[in-house]
């Protein structure tokens, strides 16, 4: 039997852990340890559930220590101050106040209000162990308290809840709560010990002396005991102003160094800021001033060169304008003469094609006349040998006759015809081939003065060529050296070097076509005075004779027509080679002359562009700084103001408890004064009834001495009211105070920074002046060079289209030379013509090669001045993006710094506010704890010195009967008590 019963009791026993185990469970949320912290989280459970509104509860430990979490779901709002008062079944109180700000939210338009409390391990023991059936919620500010039921079954989960956390509970790694220290003065003691005896001898009464002497020493404490807790007073108002005057010299001397660390930052931001632009002025003064040197320098040396050169050139052009001039004067003179002997010869041979004509045109009339004639008289001789036959036969002889003589005649006609015909014929063709032969004399002499002519025109013209082309030759060897000295000054002895070779090529070249020109000219005339003599040799003799003449110059124009066009064509294919070589040579220039001017142009764009994107990054960034200029101090005035409104609701509601208590002591000194009066009056009226005289001195006496601790203690009240109004009226000064040197340094603080962003504006400005017009000066610069550089450019482009025109010319005439002497000599000098195609194809490559050397070097020389010159503006631009970026990234870095700094400042005042707030609101609850145990002790001491005045007259009044008893038995006759004198 008692093995069965400890088993059930051990199984009820592991039952009852294991549920409650399992309660735990389902209580605690969370539960880890984080640090040296334990952090718990128990779930919501309903404490309160009404038709109207709902009190929920939590249990959390984190940093803070152990918190009660209470949330009203359409019930009080919980703030600060407020108190929660919980009453267990025994009727014991524990008042808590709510520390934290709250929060509230709606849901679904139902405000849900939440706040916290602080619980010490003994609140958690103390609620682990009894059951709470209703707590009160108090207003604080409002001085409004509400009961609220709790019902025992969620009174008895909420106490589950506390033990399991009271379970799971650390306490080496829980935060202690720490209620505030309230200094206060000791209770008073109830009331100084008397002595009174509690009964006294029959027949003895007390002296007037030793009464006296024991109201003298009741008199004598209570005013000791009064002193003292003026005293107390005194020094909790001393200590309180002490506490006042502390916290005033920390905000004060808080406000003080932000101020100082403030302006600290602002001057050392200052200072960086100026050395960083004079740093930046000096090193672009000094970058400025060696350009300008350099630039001056380079362009003296390139003026007084280009101008020197530029004379030359002019009077060199001028020079050869002259001889040009003179040369086709002379050349043209000579065509004139050349094309007038040509006209004289055409007249002569058209004359002699005129005599030719008629002769030819008589002799074949005289020809055929004389064949009409022939044939006329063949025709009669016929007609007349047939009539005389005809009458000879006989008819039969007659017919065949007839017939036969018909025969002959149309057979003697027919033949006459084909012979006159064929004579007719034989004369025309003659006269036909008269006049192909002087046709083809005509022909040939207009074809030769045709050629002559065309030839004299086309030297004309190729001369006019190649003056015009020398110029264009010379300008743009002129330009090319202007470019060459323009881009790099030190190959100067290179340029005139080449300007050298390029004069004494020229000079043997034209020495060299003068020396042709006139071989041509003696060739020419050979030629012409050969044609002459020919010509007349050809006339003289016979048809032939002409006739083979006629043919064979005939092929030899044809086979001089074929290699003319043979050159012709060759020399226009090499001319529009040369054409299209130059303007792709144009076009190339051109296109990079273009993409030069376009990169400069999108350069000094994009340098543009930079520039003003910097300059609308630095007003963003300026406008970003004055708007958190303005955040920032709309969020100080307005901290500033709350906590000036939270401390005005502080003083009102302190001065309303200070205020309500003066009242109710005042009311208790009345009361205390009318009872006073009413025992004295009593006292006074028995004293008069019974005639002793000494009881109403008494009575007096300790009326007097009563009137006297009540006047002392109102005098110390009045005191104490003058030193809170004091207190007051310090403290409303020191507030006046600090708000007028607050506003004082927010004057100040306003105008430094009004005075530091002008003189920011004002560097701003200039610094982007200046960089505005250093741009200005640098593309001025360039557009200078690039002028430069393009006119010098285009004059060596013409001096070398002159030099190449110069070359055609003479390749021109050294062709033509060749074509002639070569048709005049191609027998004899057939070698020579070879030996010239040579050398001619020796020269042109030679000077092909030479020009595109030439070519190359300039195309180098320009790509190495781009690859300089693009160096230079990305080095420029470079340093000028480095150097603006690291003025915005110290910026930046200045403005996080000062921002974080004032941010960190924020939240260690918002913190040390809600710590203060905090501290104050458990200041608040143990001082009224404190004054409510004080009072009660008054009321206690209170209390007891009542019941010891009534048992004191109790007693009076048993000695009041007692000697009314012994009068009346000395009235009737009787002995007086023992003891009486």
């Amino acid at each position: 039997m008692k093995c069965t019963v400890l088993f059930l009791s051990i199984l009820f026993v592991f039952t009852f852990t294991s549920t409650a185990y399992n309660q735990c469970d389902q209580l605690i949320r969370s539960n880890f340890l984080r640090g040296q912290t334990q952090f718990i989280t128990t779930v919501e459970r309903d404490l309160v559930v009404r038709g109207d509104f709902t009190y929920r509860v939590q249990l959390v430990s984190d940093a803070r220590g152990i918190m009660l979490k209470m949330v009203s779901v359409d019930g009080m709002l919980l703030q600060r101050g407020d108190e929660l008062i919980l009453i267990d079944q025994t009727g014991k109180r524990q008042s808590l106040v709510f520390t934290e700000r709250g929060t509230v939210t709606n849901n679904n338009n139902i405000p849900v209000s939440e706040n916290f409390v602080s619980l010490s391990i003994g609140d958690l023991e103390w609620l682990s162990e009894v059951r709470i059936p209703h707590f009160f919620l108090r207003k604080s500010h409002e001085n409004v308290m509400r009961k609220i039921s709790v019902h025992s079954s969620r009174g008895g989960e909420f106490q589950q809840m506390v033990r399991c956390v009271l379970e799971v509970i650390d306490l080496d790694h829980i935060a202690v709560f720490e209620p505030a220290q309230i200094t206060h003065a000791s209770a008073p003691s109830s009331r100084p010990p008397t002595s009174t005896p509690a009964s006294r001898p029959a027949g003895t009464t007390p002296s007037d002396d030793s009464e006296i002497q024991e109201l003298q020493t009741e008199f004598v404490q209570t005013r000791e005991r009064l002193r003292r807790e003026i005293e107390a007073e005194h020094k909790r108002a001393d200590e309180i102003k002490e506490q006042i005057r502390q916290q005033v010299a920390i905000a004060r001397k808080n406000k003080e160094e932000a101020l100082r660390e403030f302006e600290r930052a602002i001057a050392d931001e200052r200072a960086k800021t100026t050395t960083e632009v004079m740093r930046l002025r000096a090193e672009r003064a000094e970058l400025i001033a060696a350009e300008r040197a350099t630039s001056v320098d380079i362009r003296d040396s390139l003026q007084k060169y280009l101008t020197a050169e530029m004379r030359r050139a002019e009077a060199r052009i001028l020079d050869m304008r002259f001889r040009a001039a003179e040369e086709v004067d002379r050349i043209r003179k000579d065509a004139q003469l050349a094309k007038e002997k040509i006209l004289n010869n055409l007249e002569e041979e058209k004359r002699l094609f005129a005599d030719q004509v008629s002769n030819v045109r008589s002799s074949a009339a005289s020809r055929i006349s004389e064949i009409n004639r022939e044939l006329e008289e063949r025709i009669l001789k016929a007609r007349l040998a047939a009539d005389a036959e005809r009458d000879v036969g006989v008819e039969q002889v007659i017919v065949a006759r007839e017939n036969a003589a018909m025969e002959v005649r149309r057979a003697r006609e027919e033949a006459a015809n084909a012979i006159a015909k064929a004579e007719l014929d034989a004369a025309l063709a003659i006269e036909s081939i008269a006049r192909d032969v002087i046709a083809s004399r005509k022909r040939a002499a207009e074809e030769k003065a045709l050629v002559t002519e065309n030839h004299q025109s086309e030297l004309l013209h190729l001369r006019e060529l190649q003056a015009r082309e020398r110029e264009e030759i010379l300008r743009e060897v002129e330009e090319l050296r202007a470019s060459k000295l323009a881009i790099g000054i030190n190959n100067r002895a290179e340029v005139a070097a080449l300007l050298e070779g390029h004069r004494s090529r020229m000079d043997s070249l034209a020495n060299q076509q003068q020396t042709e020109l006139s071989q041509l000219r003696e060739g020419h005339s050979m030629k012409l005075a050969e044609a002459r003599m020919l010509s007349e040799t050809r006339l003289a003799e016979s048809n032939s004779a002409r006739d083979r003449m006629t043919k064979e110059r005939q092929a030899e124009l044809d086979q001089l027509n074929e290699q003319t066009e043979i050159l012709f064509q060759q020399k226009l294919r090499e001319r529009k080679q040369l054409e299209s070589a130059f303007l792709d040579w144009k076009k190339e220039f051109a296109s990079m002359r273009d993409s030069m001017k376009a990169e400069s142009l999108a350069s000094l764009e994009a340098e543009r562009a930079l520039v003003v994107e910097r300059r609308a990054a630095l007003q963003a960034k300026k406008l970003e700084i004055e708007l958190e200029h303005k955040r920032l101090a709309e969020e100080f005035l307005s901290e500033e103001e709350e906590i000036r409104r939270n401390h005005l609701k502080r003083l009102e509601s302190i001065n309303a408890r200070v205020a309500e208590r003066l009242r109710e002591v005042e009311q208790m000194e009345s009361s205390q004064l009318a009872s006073i009066m009413e025992e004295y009056q009593l006292e006074r009226e028995i004293a008069i009834n019974e005639g002793r005289e000494y009881r109403v001195r008494l009575a007096e006496n300790i009326r007097d001495a009563r009137l006297e601790s009540l006047e002392e203690i109102s005098k110390i009240r009045q005191k104490n009211a003058i030193i809170i109004d004091s207190l007051e009226s310090e403290l409303q000064e020191s507030r006046t105070r600090n708000n007028t040197e607050l506003n004082k340094l927010k004057k100040d603080h306003h105008f430094k920074l009004q005075a530091e962003r002008e003189r920011f504006t004002e560097i701003q400005q200039k610094m982007l002046a200046d960089s505005d017009i250093q741009l200005e000066q640098k593309r001025a610069e360039m557009e200078r060079i690039r002028g430069n550089f393009l006119d010098e450019s285009q004059r060596m482009v013409s001096e070398l289209h002159n030099r190449r025109m110069e070359y055609s010319d003479s390749l021109n005439r050294m062709e033509i030379g060749f074509v002639e002497h070569s048709n005049a000599l191609r027998l004899r000098q057939s070698h020579f013509m070879d030996s010239l195609q040579g050398v001619y194809n020796h020269q042109r490559l030679a000077r092909m090669e030479m020009m595109a050397s030439e070519r190359e070097a300039f195309d180098a020389e320009l790509a190495t001045f781009r690859d300089l010159r693009a160096q230079g503006l990305d080095s420029l631009r470079r340093k000028h993006a480095s150097e603006i970026q690291s003025l915005v990234n110290e910026k930046r870095k200045v403005s996080e710094e000062l921002l974080a700094e004032i941010q960190h400042a924020k939240k260690l005042a918002d913190e040390r506010v809600e710590q203060i707030q905090r501290e104050e609101v458990m200041r608040v609850h143990e001082a009224r704890k404190i004054a409510d145990r004080e009072i009660e002790s008054v009321k206690q001491s209170t209390a007891e010195s009542i019941n010891q005045i009534k048992s004191e007259l109790e007693e009076l009044k048993v000695e009041l009967e007692r000697l009314k008893a012994d009068r009346a038995k000395l009235s009737s006759g009787g002995e007086p008590p023992e003891g009486m004198d």
